[in-house]
C-alpha cells in the first residue's frame, strides 16, 4: 500500500485480484526473502540446481541415444505419473505437519525464533519441491500427449523431464534430512533445558 494525499492507497492490482491470490503472493514473497535474504543465495541455488538439471538432461539424451527410453514408452511414463502423483500428495501432507512439534512449546523465546526460522525455510523448500513435482507431471503429460507425432519436440521433452526427475529426486531426499535437522534442534534445546533444571536443584 502507498500514501496518496494523506490516504492509504492500494496498488492497482490489489483492486482486481482476489484476496486469496494476493495473500498467496505476499506469503511467497515473505517466505522467499527469509529463505534467501540476499541475491548471492539465489545465485548459489540457481547454479547448483542448474548443474543438476543439466546432468539430468544429459542423462535423458544418453538414455534415448542408447534406446533405454523414448517418448513412445507409454507404460513407463504412466508409471512415472503415478509415482509423481504419490510423491506430490506426500509432499503436501508433509508441509501440513512441518513445524508442528509439541515439544517446541517448551522452548524459550530465542529458541522458538530459531525454530520458527528453520520451519519457515523448510516449508519454502518443500513448496519449491512441490512445484518441481508438478512441473515433472506436466512434462510427462506433454510426452504422453505428443507421443511420436512430433519426434524432435518429444525428444527434448524427454531430456527436460529427466532433468526435472533428477531435481525431484535430490530435493525429495533433502526434505527428510531437513526435518531431522528441525527435530534435532528441538531435542537438543530440551536436553539443555533439563540439564539446567537439574543443575539448579539442591541435592539433599
Amino acid at each position: 500500500m502507498t500514501m496518496q494525499n494523506g490516504r492509504l492507497a492500494m496498488p492497482l492490482f490489489d483492486k482486481f485480484l482476489p484476496d486469496d491470490l494476493l495473500a498467496a503472493v505476499r506469503t511467497i514473497k515473505s517466505a522467499a526473502s527469509e529463505a534467501a535474504p540476499s541475491p548471492g543465495v539465489w545465485i548459489r541455488y540457481a547454479i547448483f540446481y542448474g548443474v543438476v538439471f543439466a546432468l539430468g538432461v544429459l542423462a535423458g539424451h544418453l538414455l534415448q541415444h542408447f534406446g533405454v527410453m523414448s517418448s513412445a514408452s507409454a507404460d513407463g511414463w504412466k508409471m512415472a505419473t503415478t509415482l509423481l502423483t504419490i510423491v506430490t500428495g506426500f509432499m503436501i501432507t508433509t508441509m501440513l505437519f512441518t513445524g508442528k512439534v509439541e515439544a517446541a512449546k517448551s522452548l524459550n523465546s530465542i529458541q522458538i525464533e530459531r525454530f520458527t526460522n528453520k520451519s519457515n525455510h523448510l516449508l519454502f523448500s518443500q513448496w519449491i519441491t512441490l512445484i518441481n513435482h508438478i512441473a515433472s507431471l506436466l512434462g510427462v503429460a506433454a510426452i504422453l500427449a505428443l507421443g511420436d507425432a512430433q519426434p524432435e519436440i518429444s525428444y527434448w521433452l524427454v531430456c527436460g523431464v529427466v532433468g526435472l526427475f533428477f531435481l525431484s529426486f535430490l530435493r525429495s531426499m533433502l526434505i527428510p534430512v531437513q526435518i531431522i535437522e528441525l527435530h534435532r534442534f528441538v531435542h537438543a534445546a530440551l536436553v539443555r533445558e533439563k540439564q539446567e533444571e537439574e543443575g539448579n536443584k539442591t541435592i539433599t
